[in-house]
Formats: structure tokens, sequence, C-alpha cells
């Protein structure tokens, strides 16, 4: 009887530790240099997502990630989006911006007669693009070249 009341405090014990670690790893926040983007595609897997985490280094563990976001049931309410992580983060606090709808895409108006250099101005303004960004890294065709261009949307 002893030796069994042992065993059960020895498990307890284990189980505390197990406990109180979990939750450390979850809570602790992972420091990186400056920010980064991450985005979630609709439909994307949890599993998924908690590896990329882990590869671009935001968070510990994706076993732990996982295994966190399904205990708080909100491994159904990851909203796809793109993401401005800055350090330091914590799995909770990834968690929380990925399922309550924090992402940090801006909406931007493109208003008539805008210039192309004009709304690079203004996206650099509202620091949606850094400002060493530039019209040529974005890649935007000419649309005369287009066969479906036509000369009355010059204008």
């Amino acid at each position: 009887m002893p030796r069994l009341k042992f065993v059960y405090s020895l498990l307890f014990i284990i189980a505390c530790i197990i406990i109180l670690v979990f939750y450390s790893v979850v809570g602790s926040p992972v420091s990186f240099s400056g920010e980064k983007v991450f985005s979630i595609a609709r439909g994307e897997k949890v599993n998924l997502i908690a590896k990329r985490l882990e590869k671009e280094k935001l968070i510990p563990s994706s076993l732990v990630f996982q295994f966190y976001i399904k205990m708080i049931n909100k491994d159904k309410d990851i909203k796809a989006g793109i993401y401005n992580f800055s350090s330091p983060l914590s799995i909770k606090k990834i968690v929380t911006l990925i399922t309550d709808n924090h992402s940090s895409q801006k909406v931007f108006l493109v208003k008539a007669g805008d210039t192309l250099n004009d709304i690079q101005q203004h996206l650099r303004e509202e620091k949606i693009v850094s400002s060493s960004s530039s019209l040529e890294k974005w890649q935007i065709k000419d649309f005369s070249s287009d066969p479906l261009y036509h000369p009355f949307f010059q204008g």
C-alpha cells in the first residue's frame, strides 16, 4: 500500500512538471529581429501552419503549438491572411492573432488619376511597403501591351 501511494505521488508530480513545462513553452516569448511576414492560406491545415511557424523560428515547437490550439478549441478558427509579427511573440499570442482576425492586411484605396509613383508613395506613407521597395520589384506589367487593352481605358 505505501508503495502504491508513492507511485501515485510520483505520477502526480511528473504530471505537474509536464503541465508547468507546457505552459512555460506556450507563454514564453520568442525573440527575433525586425518584423516577420507570415501568410496563412484559406483552408490550410494546422499541422502545416505549425511546421512553417517553427521553420520560420516564430515558435519553439510545432507539436506544442498544435496541442495548444486544439486544447483551447481554436484550431477551426484560424483566419487566412497576411500577418506582420513583431518580436517578442509567444505561442499564446500567435494563436490569438491568427484566430481573432487580427490580420495585418490593410485596405488601400487607389484614387482615380493616381499614377504608379503616387500609389508607391502612398503605400510607403501608410507603411504597407517598406521605403526600399520599388515599382521595379513589384513586376507590374504595362497594360498597353495586353491584347485586350483598348485605348478607351486610357482616360
